[in-house]
């Protein structure tokens, strides 16, 4: 079922079954298929079927997985609204990609992960069709991933302490840098996690880029320290990959001992000696 009505409240009638996507300078631009007068204004929109909706400044189109759920939204801000006759052309900026909260149990792997969360908001540059995104996430990196980011923690004296998850993004119809920009992962972990693993301060991120490339991404606290569990934000200006959440620790310092004195300094077999 299909709501819309103009500005004066007069219901408006669906002219197709296809929205169309174009890329102009003034912004994202859909055609919405309804009978909106040449120069109206559009008021409200909604579609039951898709769940695509126009209301309070803003847009929303669901994109559902295979089994029909939503895994995101592509959400932006209207600029413009005009009609053609046969459509309503809205202009977007600020178009997002936001998937919804993956929470899995790691506990399994390791007692203080009971649950972890993530979740991603993109810039959207278009909106090519049949795009589709899948989000995985699991305990462990790779073995030689994980080194590959011992020697970027190594480089300023520390290494890795922990791997809190992996998490793995499967993209098709979806390119970085075409279709996508700036990509902020959100995540969420144990409180108990966070303390054991250095604090607040020792929480980053890991990004593998397909050619390879091995990027250390700062992670920023959001909401309050004491939350539990914590919420930081990781910011990938690339777009998508591989990620990591993990914990970085100084390298311990070197066992040394000096001035050891020995009792007696030669011994008799069997004797015993006191250091």
């Amino acid at each position: 079922t299909t709501t819309a009505a103009d500005a004066q409240g007069n219901a408006l009638q669906v002219t197709g079954d296809k929205m169309t996507s174009d890329v102009t300078a003034a912004g994202l631009e859909m055609g919405i298929p309804i009978n909106l007068a040449a120069g109206g204004q559009l008021s409200a929109f909604e579609d039951k079927s898709t769940g695509i909706k126009v209301a309070a400044g803003k847009m929303t189109i669901p994109v559902k997985d295979t089994a029909g759920n939503v895994a995101m939204n592509i959400v932006g801000d209207v600029s413009s609204v005009v009609g053609t006759g046969t459509q309503a052309r809205v202009t977007l900026s600020n178009v997002r990609l936001q998937t919804r909260e993956t929470t899995v149990d790691l506990s399994r792997d390791d007692p203080l992960l009971t649950q972890f969360s993530a979740s991603f908001d993109a810039e959207l540059k278009r909106i090519p069709e049949g795009a589709r995104l899948t989000m995985t996430v699991k305990k462990e990196l790779p073995a030689d991933a994980r080194g590959g980011f011992e020697l970027i923690a190594r480089r300023d004296g520390n290494t890795i302490g922990s791997v809190g998850a992996a998490i793995e993004v499967t993209r098709e119809g979806l390119e970085n840098g075409t279709d996508l920009g700036a990509v902020t992962l959100r995540i969420k972990v144990s409180r108990a996690w966070v303390l054991a693993n250095g604090g607040i301060q020792a929480i980053k991120g890991t990004r593998i880029a397909e050619d390879g490339t091995k990027q250390m991404l700062n992670a920023t606290l959001v909401g309050a320290a004491n939350a539990d569990p914590m919420e930081f934000a990781i910011l990938s200006p690339d777009g998508f990959s591989l990620f990591a959440i993990v914990a970085i620790v100084p390298v311990p310092a070197d066992f040394r001992v000096s001035g050891l004195i020995v009792e007696p300094s030669v011994a008799a077999p069997k004797e015993t000696v006191h250091i």
